[in-house]
């Protein structure tokens, strides 16, 4: 008779192929196609419980055949919200249960797929608040050179002429000048185009080209004071243009140029003030104000103190309060205090105590303390319109996303609220605006006005964790981002959402991550392992692709770490090699490696064996935990027919397979089979197990290194010992059967007995 230890070699040494032909006998094969064939048609759990192949090869595969009758402790274990460390299948001690329930997703099944989940959303929500932050540093920067270039090019030009064909002649200059003036997309504009628009004599200009020409035209031969207005006004109108108005830097340029307002002899009158759109703009801003009124509005409250009161009711016709209207009220009258102003609009004489409190007069429209005041108040609320806005648009998104079931959905022009059409059904004209659109080009720093909506059409169809899609081969990080917020298929249509990691994952990786830092830990060591947890969650919710996570190495380090892989220094193209293993075949590279880790690693995400994300869908399993039910049913058919000619040899095969998971006593004292084990390994006494479980798990403690079992070395002797010993025992015993080991006693489930 071969020896225990024989046996179990030639089955561990030789597990792939042995793995392979167990694949290919007739009714392995026949069950697994079947549930390859049936299971994304379950749609519940009732379902799934009446399906009797298909729960009896799920239940066989995670090690719970002898439940299979139990389909009322089932039903609660696959209804468990594994998020909740309370829930049923998290308090069971058996954990084949939880992972059991996590191999399965039944409120995905009843969820209809939409065309951006809630963190996508609010990712994209984020991104749109957050643009100008963004994309503020680049104006600045193609500003300062404008400025700075054309004043050298004025400083050193002998003629207009020469002047023209400088700044003609810098693509840079030219650009922030033609942005400024109106032109959607300056690199269309040939530089010839405007050389002539500024020398040719012309006649009934309009829209940009007016504007352009009023920019540059005779500005060599400007005073210093109206080129700096120019300048000004063209830095002002590009910030404008593209969405930076808000930024600090713009901010800064209005405070400047308001203050050069100010200086000049004579004082400027209310009427001057006013007829400048951008000076209306940061007198609204300076009082706090969100709604924006016109030029003569404002030019009146500058020279009336009862013009708010006058123009503005904080009651209605029934006597009821106006909250709102009482806060604008009063806005405007601090906005009539600062300034001083007669009647006709001329400066009034004002009088302040100066730093030694002696009175002194004054008369200019800001006395000092209210220049102080009304620059400060401007610094603080300039963003104020800009949030209200911006918090206006959100809401609209928000409410419009959900309503979007396909692509062109998203792309449709707005319709008419009263009438639902995206035209007007006299003229026929189209409406032109896309707002959803919009907010959403906006977000990841593409400009509505330029953009195709076809290449849109193109990104948002394509899938950007595959290297070969179309978003891809853009290189453009801005179009990936786009296809990754949202969850439309190559046909257009909403699928589910790709993730590399499913929230149960990320739950068990926080699970074991924790794990890592030990029993009884400290306040401080909790503290960290959640703010790495956290860390990690921020970040791992924002990949899209392989490269993504590869490019992040806190948080690969991090995952290594949980699943307790012993080469943390694995080289990019190795993990790429790991992460991109088809888990069902026993060859590939994470199933071959010495270390039994990497493979749990590789199964924690949800990457295809090209490295694309694998679309999880509305289906009951991703297709890395249909590859894990797999090769879990392998691996059970493979020890139940080492168990009939060797009982010994499928009590080692499953100890291989399931020790390096044990971390803890209480882990082999919840596993009758991993017990036993142990007992005899170690010549234990049967009566052992009526001892206090406290008591058991001390002298399991004094005789056991579980960190050995994790490698794998370490683990074969052990088994070593155990095939010896079980030899031993066994030498002159007849065969008995032990299954009870693994399907647990007649008398009950076996779950909690052992506590």
């Amino acid at each position: 008779m071969v020896s225990t230890l024989l046996n179990y070699k030639l089955y561990a040494k030789n597990l792939p192929q042995t793995l392979d032909r167990v694949a290919a006998q007739p009714l392995v094969a026949k069950n697994a196609d079947y549930y390859a064939a049936n299971i994304d048609k379950v749609t519940s759990v009732d379902d799934f419980l009446a399906d009797y192949k298909l729960y009896t090869y799920a239940m066989t595969a995670y090690g719970l055949s002898d439940q299979i009758g139990s389909k009322g402790l089932m039903r609660k274990v696959l209804e468990s919200d594994l998020s909740d460390s309370a829930s049923f299948a998290n308090k069971l001690v058996d954990k084949r249960y939880r992972e059991f329930a996590a191999a399965f997703n039944f409120s995905a099944a009843d969820t209809k797929p939409a065309a951006q989940s809630a963190s996508q959303t609010e990712r994209i929500v984020e991104a749109y608040t957050e643009r100008v932050s963004r994309s503020a540093p680049d104006a600045a920067r193609q500003t300062g050179y404008f400025e700075t270039e054309i004043t050298s090019i004025l400083a050193s030009a002998t003629s207009e002429a020469g002047a023209i064909d400088a700044i003609v002649g810098d693509r840079g200059v030219l650009n922030v000048a033609l942005r400024a003036a109106g032109f959607t997309d300056p690199a269309l504009i040939e530089s010839s185009y405007v050389k002539s628009l500024l020398t040719t004599p012309q006649t009934n200009l309009t829209g940009p080209p007016a504007v352009l020409r009023g920019y540059l035209d005779g500005m060599a031969t400007a005073t210093a004071a109206q080129r700096s207005d120019r300048l000004s006004n063209v830095v002002y109108a590009y910030n404008e243009a593209t969405g930076n108005a808000t930024s600090p830097q713009a901010a800064q340029a209005n405070v400047d140029y308001f203050k050069t307002a100010l200086a000049r002899t004579p004082p400027p009158t209310a009427t001057q003030l006013t007829d400048d759109p951008r000076l209306v703009t940061m007198l609204q801003a300076a009082v706090g104000m969100t709604t924006t009124y016109t030029s003569d509005f404002i030019h009146d409250i500058l020279v009336s103190p009862t013009a708010a009161a006058n123009r503005v009711a904080v009651y209605d016709n029934n006597g009821n309060f106006l909250p709102a209207q009482a806060t604008i009220r009063a806005q405007l009258q601090a906005l009539n205090g600062m300034f001083k102003f007669n009647a006709d609009g001329s400066a009034a004489t004002s009088v302040e105590k100066n730093a030694n409190n002696v009175d002194q007069t004054y008369n200019v429209p800001l006395p000092p303390k209210a220049y102080e005041q009304f620059f400060s108040g401007y610094l603080k609320n300039y963003k104020a319109i800009q949030t209200k806005q911006d918090s206006n648009a959100t809401a609209a998104f928000s409410a419009t996303i959900a309503k979007v079931k396909t692509v062109s959905d998203l792309l449709l022009n707005d319709k008419n609220p009263l009438t639902g059409l995206t035209y007007d059904p006299v003229t026929g004209v189209a409406n032109t605006k896309r707002t959803t659109l919009d907010f959403v080009l906006k977000a990841f720093d593409l400009d509505p006005k330029t953009e195709s909506l076809s290449k849109i059409r193109a990104a948002l169809t394509s899938d950007p964790s595959d290297p070969a899609s179309y978003v891809s081969r853009l290189k453009d990080e801005r179009y990936s981002k786009l296809a990754a917020a949202f969850n439309f298929g190559s046909d257009g249509a909403v699928q589910g959402q790709r993730v590399i990691q499913s929230t149960d994952s990320q739950t068990k990786m926080a699970t074991l991550y924790s794990a890592t830092f030990g029993t009884n830990q400290s306040a401080a060591t909790k503290s960290l392992a959640s703010a790495d947890t956290k860390a990690y969650l921020e970040t791992i919710n924002g990949i899209y692709s392989i490269d993504g996570f590869l490019a992040e190495t806190k948080a690969v380090q991090y995952a290594l770490k949980a699943y307790g892989v012993e080469n943390k220094n694995l080289s990019k193209a190795d993990l790429r090699k790991i992460l991109t293993s088809d888990l069902s075949d026993p060859k590939s590279f994470a199933n071959a490696s010495a270390d039994p880790a990497v493979a749990k690693f590789a199964a924690a995400f949800n990457f295809e064996t090209d490295g694309s994300v694998a679309d999880a869908g509305s289906g009951l399993q991703s297709n890395a935990a249909k590859r894990t039910t797999d090769n879990l049913y392998l691996l059970q058919s493979l020890e139940e027919q080492a168990g009939e000619t060797s009982e010994g040899t499928r009590l080692a095969l499953y100890f291989l397979r399931n020790a390096p998971n044990v971390t803890t006593a209480y882990g082999i004292l919840a596993d009758k089979a991993l017990y036993q084990v142990v007992q005899t390994a170690f010549a234990l006494p049967a009566g052992m197990s009526n001892m206090d479980v406290a008591a058991q798990a001390k002298i399991l403690d004094s005789r056991i290194d579980f960190k050995d079992f994790a490698d794998p070395k370490k683990l074969d002797k052990f088994i070593g010992r155990f095939a010896a010993m079980y030899d031993l025992n066994n030498a002159d015993a007849s065969s008995s059967s032990i299954l009870s080991l693994f399907t647990g006693s007649s008398s009950g489930s076996g779950l909690l007995s052992l506590f």
